[in-house]
């Protein structure tokens, strides 16, 4: 399924946080049909949770998540939480028409100012942040980016393929999963993981550190140390 190939190039693209796999991922974007790009957001969503879950099939021995908590605590804790809805405001503004304008104004300066806000106290690379905004720029990207939360919320045309896949894999996770969250993550707050063990039959475990939303950019040593750890409490071996 081309959904989950793409999905799964986009969070090897997260996870090693490389400019040349986040480059491709993207201009791959610009050639595919609309209703596929639509999909990307379940198709991410049920890909990386057929990859928890699948202990046999993937041979899959532990797993590290960064920032983001399981999606059960985060639908139950977002929308009873104030301060959370008015941190997502990006998210009901990529609904608009409009947004695009609003993103590319001056030089992407609405991200240069999303990425600082959702770190408090920390200054992103320029180097990095001047290659994200090099790789919105190409035509077809920005679009392709928008479509993804445009299609978190339901305003954008779904895969049914995908919602398929999705609704089968809505069972505990049984790999072992260490989340990692920073306490002064200003996208999405660390107490949106409140509940979030419920989802796992396997170990699970949830560890903060003083950073905002990009921890492997900006701790990237304790962000490797606590994986290593973690990897070495639940090796291959024992699958």
């Amino acid at each position: 399924m081309r959904t989950l190939s793409l999905a799964k190039a986009l969070l090897c693209a997260s996870i090693t946080a490389s400019p040349i796999l986040r480059r491709a991922f993207c201009r791959s974007l610009v050639t595919w049909p609309k209703q596929d790009i639509a999909a990307l957001y379940r198709g991410f969503v049920a890909t990386h949770r057929a990859l928890l879950r699948a202990t046999t099939t993937l041979a899959v021995a532990s797993t590290v998540v960064l920032a983001v908590p399981h999606s059960r605590a985060l639908r139950a804790n977002r929308l009873a939480d104030f301060e959370q809805l008015r941190l997502s405001f990006y998210q009901w503004l990529f609904q608009l028409d409009f947004a695009e304008e609003v993103v590319s104004r001056d030089d992407f300066v609405f991200i240069r100012n999303l990425w600082r806000e959702w770190s408090s106290g920390w200054v992103p690379p320029s180097d990095h942040l001047d290659d994200v905004i090099e790789t919105l720029q190409r035509p077809g990207v920005l679009t392709a980016a928008l479509t993804y939360y445009r299609t978190a919320l339901g305003h954008a045309p779904a895969d049914a393929r995908v919602e398929e896949l999705r609704k089968n894999t809505e069972g505990d996770i049984s790999v072992p999963t260490l989340l990692l969250l920073g306490t002064r993550d200003r996208c999405l707050l660390p107490r949106m993981s409140r509940g979030a063990e419920s989802a796992f039959a396997g170990s699970y475990r949830s560890e903060s550190l003083d950073a905002g939303h990009f921890l492997h950019l900006q701790c990237p040593h304790e962000v490797s140390k606590a994986a290593a750890e973690w990897f070495k409490a639940y090796p291959i071996a024992a699958v």
